[in-house]
């Protein structure tokens, strides 16, 4: 119990005052619990990007200062708006039936979520750490990053540099264990996933009722997406495309997991543009944006392209100087992740593989297919067809099917492609990157930390469109 009281309090000070500091002019129409989850959700890749930053300067010391000012910054504005009592805008649903409600959700959620993250079992020669070989990655990570951000090379893999472009997501978790006490482990398989999956309903819940003004619909969107969508995903299984599932990534990655928060929270932010129509808003969703590929740059080739393609036809659009500083600020800051996590080595390096993802990831999971429509005729459908429209229809397959094959997806593509001239900036997002995702599905590969080319990293990157 101690050790989950001073994780709270410690994640608590290091991500709010980040937050507060950036967002609450733009939230002043929201409710106060509804203020500090957006606070706390846009403090997650602020705090994490200014240590990082500061620490490749080689002056992590001047965190500690940053924090204070930001501290005093947020105490003032929220000390004048006290003063002002702005009014909260108007929602349905509401009050403490409400709040009791969702909180009950978020406590079912997290505990259904977390109840199998042990990191030790119990065995009759005593406890075994059982579980794949990404953990034994990440915890040796962990340990490296308290030796100085960004690593100098992959503790598992002597020798082998490593390009730190997805260093971002452990730095909460490094700043836990170098100064509030909190072993790695407990770290990293307790505290770091209930942080993400708590932002991420966060995210979510933000998203929805900005976009709604239902915060009934907020709420009850939440078991949609963290229980009812594992469940179905379950079902599924590797039918269509073979690999592990989305809410098994997102729980157990922690690079990819944090990165989904992360564009969950750009997503929010741009819902938030949409309704306060606040610059800020859309200001930090490109900010936001831009610190992604600190986080999980596989992710970041999927998601960017879509987020400032949107942003160009909005400027287009609107010709406005909002639009217009959130695409400079997005770049800047993606130029200053790119600058302070560029490594040198092979890992990581981007390759032209046309078809090798569908050979690898789709053919084989389709001819494993137990129903004899897909291994038989879908199959034997798509082998007739030439090698290029192969390619395009099962990555378009491939695609859907990583989003668990939801029917809104087509539809909703479509809709707003054909809208696109009106389409807000969230939708325009939300439906691009399901274009993007497709050639990225049929020509993308990385070399992987065997020094393998491998489409496994437009997995790890298309894992995102679930969420």
């Amino acid at each position: 119990m101690l050790p989950a009281l001073v994780a709270l309090a410690a994640l608590a000070l290091l991500l709010l005052p980040f937050g507060a500091a950036a967002t609450w002019p733009a939230t002043r129409r929201l409710a106060r619990l509804e203020r500090w989850l957006a606070a706390a959700a846009v403090g997650y890749p602020l705090s994490a990007a200014s240590y990082q930053v500061l620490a490749w300067a080689r002056t992590p010391a001047l965190f500690g200062v940053l924090w204070l000012v930001l501290l005093v910054v947020a105490v003032h504005q929220w000390r004048r708006e006290e003063v002002r009592e702005p009014a909260p805008e108007p929602a349905r649903g509401g009050g403490t039936r409400l709040a009791a409600l969702t909180l009950a959700i978020a406590a079912g959620i997290l505990w259904l979520w977390t109840r199998d993250a042990r990191a030790l079992e119990p065995v009759p020669e005593g406890q075994a750490y059982r579980h794949s070989v990404d953990h034994a990655v990440h915890l040796a990570l962990y340990w490296e990053m308290m030796r100085g951000l960004p690593p100098d090379q992959l503790p598992t893999a002597a020798g082998l540099p490593f390009p730190s472009y997805h260093t971002l997501a452990f730095v909460p978790g490094v700043l836990l264990a170098s100064h509030a006490g909190l072993h790695v482990t407990t770290v990293y398989h307790v505290v770091s996933p209930l942080l993400r999956l708590t932002l991420l309903m966060a995210a979510v819940y933000l998203a929805v009722r900005l976009r709604t003004g239902d915060r009934r619909l907020a709420a009850a969107v939440l078991p949609g997406v963290l229980v009812l969508g594992p469940w179905v995903e379950h079902r599924l299984g590797e039918r269509i495309v073979a690999g592990p599932s989305p809410y098994y990534f997102f729980a157990r990655n922690e690079p990819g997991g944090g990165a989904i928060v992360v564009w969950a929270v750009v997503g929010f932010l741009l819902a938030l543009y949409e309704r306060q129509r606040h610059p800020r808003a859309l200001v930090l969703a490109a900010v936001v944006a831009g610190l992604a590929f600190g986080f999980k740059a596989q992710m970041f080739v999927l998601f960017a392209p879509a987020f400032f393609l949107a942003l160009g036809v909005l400027l287009l659009r609107e010709r406005t100087r909002a639009v217009a500083a959130a695409i400079a600020f997005g770049l800047a800051a993606f130029a200053a992740m790119f600058v302070t996590a560029r490594g040198r080595g092979p890992l990581g390096t981007l390759h032209f593989t046309p078809g090798l993802f569908v050979r690898m990831y789709v053919h084989p999971a389709l001819a494993g297919d137990p129903w004899p429509w897909i291994h038989r005729d879908l199959l034997g459908f798509l082998a007739r067809l030439p090698v290029a429209v192969d390619g395009l229809a099962s990555a378009s397959l491939a695609v859907w099917r990583l989003a668990s094959l939801s029917p809104a997806v087509p539809w909703m593509t479509m809709d707003r492609l054909r809208r696109w001239r009106s389409a807000g900036p969230l939708d325009l997002v939300f439906v691009l990157v399901f274009v993007v995702a497709v050639p990225l599905g049929i020509a993308f590969s990385a070399t992987s930390i065997d020094r393998e080319v491998s489409p496994f990293e437009f997995m790890q990157a298309a894992h995102g469109l679930a969420f």
